[in-house]
């Protein structure tokens, strides 16, 4: 087989057919001299053809150990040179992909700023962009990544934009998306991307936008969800966007967020510096509101399950994050279904630490009163949670509810014998639900598992420690005698 055959461009030729400057600019390039390929360019009439048979910019955009300020001189020599040699275009366009498939990114970039005509064929342009989004190298550097997408989006914007093949504009506004450049997004919405395909990371553009921290949710939902984003679209863990919202969309209240007490803006606030402040964030929540509002109508199903069959409403009662709940109600979500833990939105109320208002409580019961003794896998209904958390105003509101305060849990214990193991610090809460077990008839002497006959719910106390319980029992003339 003749040279021809096996090397259709020509770029591998016997020596004696090279000219001097293409035997030296190989030579220079093979050993890594780049000042001497610099110097032979700039006092030689270095041709396109040259260039290729050296193969002078293929080794140029793999070279290691190469500053990129003398990558860019060389280049720059080279297209001023020859503006208009479409064979030097061509090869430069060749290295582009090269330098993009052994991940020499900045160099990528010193090529690009070389020349405006690189990356025309449609081809190489979605083989960059494929690789910007798939390089573990590139995603380790961030700032890298948001320089590489910014050169290769200053370039060849018009053509990712007319571009036929919908690839290049959907692989884009993923790569957009992951790097929170919306601005760029609303750009390539123009072009009509699939919004509902997921990235390397298993997330689509609205997932990504959903668990944006900033204002940017607000006002950019209703332009994604206009062109085409499907909120009930599933994550590669199984979450909608609504899973994501409950997680990360909060609306703060003023007094946690300013650390204020809540007030009438126009009443109590004296200080123009804090009222300016409360009313930003009255609008700002209000701008959540309406885009979780919006967010919540674009869902024909507010009950899809997640990987571990929780509902939005139960991740969202994980997540205290209790305006998105109410949200929710009010929007016709289920409270009665249960995760794979066999937990109710109900348990995860017990369950919760936070503050939690007592009629945001009450709503979610009422909702729930027929479910107040449904037991979790583990055998625990509500009451008892609330119990093992200390969540009082769960405790409370379950018990005006009718929740069993005599019932066992998979242990065999009752929510007496939680309440007796509490510490003193939450002594004051104890007696005064004592108090009221008492007055709901509740016999104080319900005897413990079968396994443990002798214990009863006053004999798990540390007597140092709770010398006030031992003295409610002894008010309440319990059968027990306590010897302290």
């Amino acid at each position: 087989m003749d040279n021809s055959s096996q090397n259709p461009k020509g770029v591998y030729q016997d020596s004696s057919m090279l000219t001097e400057g293409t035997v030296l600019l190989k030579s220079a390039a093979e050993a890594g001299n780049w000042n001497l390929v610099k110097d032979v360019i700039i006092n030689g009439d270095v041709t396109g053809t040259e260039v290729r048979q050296s193969c002078l910019l293929q080794k140029l955009s793999s070279a290691t150990g190469i500053s990129q300020q003398l990558v860019r001189e060389i280049l720059n020599i080279l297209f001023s040179k020859q503006s208009t040699d479409d064979t030097l275009k061509h090869i430069a366009q060749e290295a582009v992909v090269r330098a993009a498939h052994c991940d020499k990114w900045e160099t990528l970039i010193s090529f690009l700023s070389a020349s405006d005509t690189l990356l025309e064929d449609e081809s190489s342009l979605q083989s960059v962009i494929e690789l910007m989004a798939s390089s573990d190298s590139l995603k380790e550097s961030r700032y890298l990544q948001i320089d590489v997408f910014v050169c290769v989006w200053r370039h060849t914007k018009q053509k990712i934009l007319d571009s036929t093949d919908k690839r290049v504009q959907n692989t884009l506004v993923q790569l957009a998306a992951e790097l929170n450049m919306w601005s760029r997004v609303c750009e390539l919405l123009v072009a009509k991307p699939d919004l509902n395909l997921l990235d390397s990371d298993g997330l689509s553009v609205l997932h990504r936008l959903v668990m944006c921290p900033d204002s940017r949710f607000d006002s950019l939902l209703p332009v994604l969800l206009e062109n085409g984003a499907d909120a009930s679209f599933k994550n590669s863990e199984g979450d909608t966007a609504l899973h994501l919202a409950a997680h990360y969309q909060k609306i703060v209240k003023i007094g946690k967020s300013l650390q204020l007490r809540e007030y009438n803006v126009g009443d109590q606030c004296t200080d123009s510096q804090s009222k300016i402040m409360v009313e930003y964030h009255f609008k700002c929540c209000e701008s959540k509101k309406q885009a979780l509002v919006k967010l919540v109508e674009s869902c024909p199903d507010l009950n899809n399950l997640d990987s571990l069959g929780n509902t939005a409403v139960i991740l969202a009662a994980k997540n205290e994050n209790w305006e998105f709940l109410e949200l929710l109600m009010e929007h016709g979500a289920s409270t009665d279904l249960v995760n794979d833990n066999l937990q109710s939105v109900l348990h995860v109320l017990a369950l919760t630490g936070g503050q939690v208002d007592p009629l945001l409580v009450k709503k979610v019961v009422e909702q729930c009163q027929c479910q107040v003794d449904d037991t979790d896998c583990s055998g625990s209904s509500p009451l008892h949670l609330a119990a093992y958390s200390q969540n009082w105003t769960v405790f409370k509101v379950l018990l005006d509810f009718g929740a069993d305060p005599g019932r066992r849990d998979g242990s065999g214990y009752t929510v007496l014998h939680t309440l007796a193991g509490t510490g003193k610090d939450q002594v004051q809460h104890v007696t005064s639900l004592f108090t009221f077990l008492t007055q709901q008839g509740v016999d104080l002497n319900i005897p413990c598992p079968a396994e443990d006959e002798s214990w009863d719910p006053w004999f798990d106390y540390d007597t140092d420690d709770d010398e006030d319980y031992f003295y409610y029992f002894d008010e309440e003339d319990t059968d027990e005698e306590i010897n302290t």
